[in-house]
């Protein structure tokens, strides 16, 4: 019988010359450096995506601030309150003395915006300021306005909302129930109140 003679691989070649003939393996530098590289991309091209979301998250905050003037829910709904406190009755827009859109013009300016105008109900539609929202869910510091015809009034009206419990609001209105000053009420009925919001920070 005719001796077939297989070739045999010394393991300790590999290692002394990883690069020669007949080896069954690849070097493992080889697949460090493949593998360090393929890290390295993946880092690079991590990195600016993770820096955008970084901007993102930092810029939303800045964006609401911008749109409320800087100020917070609780300096809001503060101001809201000593304005009831104090009876507040200024004719902000100079037309027919002081009325209910009077103290919203001042809240507008107060959170840092233009002095809007209209009657009360101009206010169920008015375009928003940038980053404020409209809805029928009050919040403290949004301001609520009704149709034309509520309350017996044709020219509808408006108010500030500075607390909310279940279905009842508690508002500080001008040229209200209690006269043309500003005075606090709580409110049971809905009236079809539109919220005007403001996209305060924090309470």
């Amino acid at each position: 019988m005719k001796k077939i003679f297989l070739p045999i691989y010394d393991i300790t070649d590999h290692f002394r010359n990883p690069k020669s003939k007949g080896t069954p393996f690849d070097n493992p530098s080889d697949d460090l450096k493949t593998t360090s590289r393929r890290g390295f991309i993946m880092k690079k091209r991590l990195i600016p995506i993770i820096l955008m979301a970084f901007m993102f998250i930092m810029c939303v905050p800045n964006m609401a601030s911008a749109a409320t003037g800087g100020i917070t829910r609780s300096s809001a709904v503060a101001w809201i309150k000593a304005r009831g406190t104090e009876s507040w009755c200024q004719d902000v827009d100079g037309a027919y003395g002081c009325q209910c859109v009077d103290l919203i013009e001042a809240y507008y300016m107060y959170l840092g915006q233009s002095r809007p105008n209209g009657n009360g109900y101009d206010y169920c539609t008015k375009t928003l300021p940038s980053g404020w929202t409209r809805d029928h869910n009050p919040t403290p510091g949004s301001i609520f306005a009704c149709p034309a015809y509520t309350y017996s009034r044709e020219n509808g009206h408006v108010g500030l909302v500075y607390a909310v419990d279940g279905n009842t609001k508690y508002t500080v209105e001008t040229n209200a129930d209690n006269g043309s000053s500003a005075h606090s009420y709580t409110r049971n009925y809905d009236c079809k109140f539109r919220q005007k919001k403001p996209p305060f920070t924090e309470f």
